[in-house]
């Protein structure tokens, strides 16, 4: 909420993407998690976010090393 409330577009996708690793490295909900995460990864590297690439591959890293394991 208070990175949504910040205007600070890319730190709100961010968090969604977090929220999204949680879900699937908890088996919470992977498939939904999933399909969370790409679509935010999506979002950060196409809306011109100036930091959204840095951000992308920094939800992969952290994808990686709690998902992948």
């Amino acid at each position: 909420k208070i990175a949504a409330e910040s205007n600070l577009p890319a730190y709100g996708l961010l968090a969604g993407g977090s929220i999204a690793i949680v879900k699937i490295a908890g088996k919470i909900n992977v498939a939904e998690g999933e399909r969370e995460l790409s679509q935010v990864k999506t979002s950060l590297t196409s809306q011109n976010l100036s930091e959204g690439k840095f951000l992308a591959d920094q939800l992969e890293t952290a994808y990686q090393v709690f998902v992948k394991r």
